[in-house]
């Protein structure tokens, strides 16, 4: 086990940040997820709160065996779970990113690390969720330890939309996990654990002519529910289709400019 550990934390391992907490969250699905968490985050008001490295910092405290950590065995067995040389880690998180569900908050941060952008340096690497069984994907990137109205925090299907490569159609606030602005159409768009919550500014032609969208079989081309979420079926990447969805809504906002 040494020796692995020698060899993925090699003389490059902050500048491999990326490729390695990818990888540690990829074997997460094969082995147990290695977030940790501090003892007062078992007090039921915060039992919803994981920390996840987000620096390279981090790693010294995550491995170092302490009474503050809790569940630090399981970087351990993700690490045994390592191909022997981090030149094969990329082969092996892709391998797993292949077989992860699109309906994971793990499939996200593998997939879109770009996401991590928005993290500041002094970020402790805390995450939230309001129902982690029942809404994994509705997960909160926390820019301290709490949650809140006036605090810097990030939805994380949010904030991999606002830096996937179409990020110049997109702006966010960086408030209590604000929906992604579409620059290009006045309206929005929220991640939940069902699909992407619309709103708009403009009329309500932008959503009534959305709902009427065909495909070429002639079905409607979005399933979209009264509170005006436009449902994400399972297998379907969440980020792929709010593009598609954005190229849709900016379509229609044009023509009626």
């Amino acid at each position: 086990m040494l020796d692995k550990f020698v060899h993925i934390f090699d003389k490059d391992y902050e500048k491999n940040l990326t490729l390695l907490r990818t990888s540690f969250l990829a074997a997460g699905v094969r082995k147990k997820d290695y977030a940790q968490f501090q003892p007062w985050m078992e007090d039921p008001k915060y039992r919803y709160r994981k920390m996840l490295v987000v620096n390279t910092n981090m790693w010294h405290t995550f491995f170092t065996f302490n009474a503050v950590y809790r569940n630090q065995e399981a970087i351990v067995d993700c690490l045994d779970d390592f191909p022997n040389n981090v030149s094969e880690l990329a082969s092996y998180r892709d391998q797993i990113l292949a077989t992860i569900s699109t309906k994971d908050w793990r499939y996200y941060l593998i997939k879109y690390p770009e996401e991590w952008r928005t993290i500041r340096s002094y970020t402790p690497g805390v995450y939230f969720w309001e129902d982690p069984i029942a809404k994994p994907l509705e997960m909160i990137m926390l820019n301290s330890t709490s949650h809140g109205v006036t605090n810097l925090e990030w939805n994380i299907l949010n904030s991999s939309l606002r830096w996937s490569e179409h990020y110049e159609h997109y702006s966010i606030d960086d408030h209590y996990h604000a929906p992604v602005v579409l620059v290009n159409a006045n309206s929005s768009l929220d991640g939940n654990q069902y699909g992407w919550r619309f709103s708009t500014y403009e009329g309500s032609y932008l959503l009534d002519e959305l709902k009427a969208l065909m495909n070429e079989d002639g079905s409607l081309k979005y399933n979209i529910t009264s509170d005006n979420n436009v449902l994400v079926s399972e297998g379907i990447d969440y980020i792929d289709f709010a593009w598609e969805l954005t190229k849709d809504i900016e379509a229609i906002y044009a023509k009626h400019h």
